[in-house]
């Protein structure tokens, strides 16, 4: 695995995500992906799929009211994030924001949650296409909660390197091309899920780094406002 830096793509004020998702997507990447620094662009050859799943503790009396009130979920309800990433199909990463922790665990660890009470009471998915540019590996998906696209976004991997002091300046710059085609090509900008220092994850990056990323990502869709707000 390399250097990944994940953004997610914000309406201007007044515009909105909504319209014919394949449409919408195909204008995102062709927007986001023609000016990158004239390197060539080529599509890779499979889509991919990650998934949060936010999962709640609870006793057996209250999974029935939980399941009527569905996405109607404040932040503090929230316990433990599973999040499932494309390529790592034997793997799930637990994240307990309110502990800022994460665990890595096979697949056994959901019979583990299950045993414990825990619920699934919401799931935001992830999908869409590869792409290459250069030695970067761009994914370019949409954000899908109860089947409706609630907005678009990036996941950027710079391949060469995982070593996070080593390659954030090179990162940076490949990503601000995207961030100024975004601002000048598109109704909206990119804004950048950064990792809090709280979770002590180290200086290579690794899978618990990315579903860190995706959870804090996925838990600003489930709130309905930006990553910004989302932190205060």
């Amino acid at each position: 695995m390399g250097l990944k830096w994940v953004m997610r793509w914000v309406p201007l004020s007044g515009g909105s995500v909504h319209g014919d998702a394949e449409a919408k997507l195909a204008t995102f990447v062709q927007h986001l992906c023609s000016r990158a620094d004239g390197q060539k662009m080529e599509q890779g050859n499979t889509k991919w799929v990650s998934q949060c799943q936010f999962m709640k503790q609870t006793q057996a009396e209250e999974q029935e009211e939980m399941g009527r009130r569905g996405q109607g979920l404040g932040a503090g309800d929230l316990d433990v994030i599973v999040v499932s990433l494309t390529g790592v199909s034997d793997h799930r990463y637990l994240v307990a924001r309110n502990e800022s922790v994460v665990i890595e665990g096979d697949l056994k660890i959901l019979d583990v949650l299950s045993k414990m009470n825990f619920q699934a009471v919401a799931q935001v998915r992830f999908e869409g296409i590869n792409y290459i540019i250069g030695d970067f590996l761009v994914k370019v998906g949409s954000v899908i909660q109860n089947e409706e696209i609630k907005g678009f976004m990036l996941d950027v991997e710079y391949r060469p390197l995982s070593h996070i002091p080593s390659g954030h300046m090179l990162m940076w710059e490949f990503c601000q091309i995207l961030r100024n085609a975004a601002q000048e090509l598109t109704a909206g900008k990119l804004e950048d899920i950064s990792l809090p220092d709280q979770y002590s994850l180290g200086n290579n990056f690794t899978n618990m780094h990315s579903a860190v990323q995706y959870a804090l990502m996925a838990s600003v869709y489930m709130k309905g406002q930006s990553y910004d707000e989302d932190l205060e």
